[in-house]
Parts: C-alpha cells; sequence; structure tokens
C-alpha cells in the first residue's frame, strides 16, 4: 500500500470541480489502487500509464496516473464529451504522456535520496 499522491498542479483543484459523485467514485477508485487492487473502472491508457473513468450526468471524467509502490502520481484529470469519440484528444495526450516523464524522474530521484 501507497499513502503518498502526488498530484500534479491544477488536477486536484479540477478533480474538485466535478460532480460530487464523480469525485466520490474517482476518489474511492484511487484509493483502492493505492492499496493494490484492480477496480473495474480502471483501465490501461498508454505503458505504465492507466486511467481512471466515471461516468456523470452528461459527460464522461478521467483521471489518468501512475502508481508506484511508494507513491501514486495522478498526471491529468479532465472531463471528456461522450460526443467526440473514443480518442482522447492530442494535446491532453501529450500532456498527460510528458507528466508521466515527469513522474518517473521524480520517482526515481525519490529513489536515490532513500539510499
Amino acid at each position: 500500500m501507497n499513502d503518498d499522491v502526488y498530484w500534479f498542479p491544477g488536477t486536484l483543484e479540477e478533480l474538485s470541480s466535478f460532480e460530487t459523485s464523480v469525485k466520490g467514485r474517482l476518489g474511492f477508485t484511487l484509493r483502492m489502487v493505492q492499496n493494490g487492487m484492480n477496480p473495474d473502472n480502471v483501465s490501461p491508457f498508454r505503458g505504465p500509464i492507466k486511467e481512471l473513468k466515471a461516468a456523470g450526468r452528461d459527460s464522461e471524467f478521467r483521471l489518468a496516473f501512475v502508481a508506484y509502490p511508494e507513491t501514486t502520481y495522478v498526471l491529468h484529470v479532465f472531463k471528456k464529451d461522450t460526443h467526440g469519440g473514443l480518442a482522447v484528444p492530442d494535446k491532453i495526450r501529450r500532456l498527460i504522456m510528458d507528466r508521466a516523464k515527469q513522474a518517473e524522474q521524480m520517482h526515481a530521484a525519490h529513489l536515490k535520496g532513500r539510499r
């Protein structure tokens, strides 16, 4: 189990703006991931990146993350129009990929500092 969550700038604030039921579902599922479980609303994104999905009244909501044994890095949260198809827009996909690289570097530095 890891208790540490690193929220990239703006992610926690964005999550806070979501519908109450969506916030609850994503928060509960994130805690399950931290406890080593594999909930049904977690899906692969790319490489080590995974995303949580939660349906709202008119939209889908997503939380992209990378989980290491010591820390979970929340890379991005966003509201996805259901009318836009299945694909994540390129701008958002690039942001998530860039932040995943940053998370990998931060995690490596954290492990190096513990030696």
